[in-house]
Parts: structure tokens; sequence; C-alpha cells
């Protein structure tokens, strides 16, 4: 389950519920509109984007895997992901110190992506 930080604040809590085969996601970020949510898993060492649609509401409702970014840090454990305030990229870094940025503007998912930009931190 994850929560929006914001419902907290207004006291309805409302919560998203993402079922990751075999798997279990060590970090969550929301996107800065609310209609994503990037995951890095723990077994899969991967970072996933899933797509969250909204209710009649306009509280978050199912969500769909959007894209998949498989050899992201291949031989280092994800440490956490992020995404940029205009969500435009999306950050990941591993144990080895390697900072991935993804640009979603340019990726177009077909089974493997690759990083727009890589460094060592």
């Amino acid at each position: 389950m994850v929560h929006r930080g914001q419902s907290f604040r207004s006291g309805v809590y409302r919560s998203v519920r993402l079922n990751v085969e075999l798997d279990h996601a060590k970090r969550a970020k929301w996107s800065p509109d609310n209609r994503a949510l990037v995951l890095c898993t723990a077994l899969e060492n991967r970072v996933h984007v899933y797509r969250v649609k909204r209710r009649e509401d306009g509280s978050p409702g199912s969500a769909e895997p959007l894209l998949q970014f498989r050899d992201a840090h291949r031989s280092s454990e994800l440490l956490n992901v992020g995404i940029a305030c205009n969500g435009n990229f999306i950050m990941s870094i591993s144990m080895d110190t390697t900072l991935c940025v993804w640009s979603l503007k340019v990726c177009r998912h077909e089974g493997n992506s690759q990083p727009r930009y890589t460094a060592p931190v």
C-alpha cells in the first residue's frame, strides 16, 4: 500500500495498492502530478514506473505498469530512486555510487532501456 502525504494532512486516508510480481519495492516516489509512481525493486534490482489511474472522485485508483528499466545497475544494489520536479527525468543510484539519469521524454521502451546519463558520484 502506498499513501500520499497530502491525504494524512487532510484527514482522508486514500491509498494505492500495487502488485509487483515475485518481488517487493524498496523505495517508491510519486511523480509531481501524482499520475505515476516510480519504484525500485529489491530482488530484480530494477526501476519500474507505474501509471496511476484516477477514480471518479479524483482519488488514486488502480495502477498499471508503464516502463521498466532493466539494466540500470547490473552489478550493484539499488539504493534509491527519484523523479525531477518537472517529471521529465528519473534518477537512480546504487551502492557502487553510480547515478543514472533517465529521460522520460526521449524514452521509447522496447525491451531494455539505456540511461540517458550515467556517471560515478
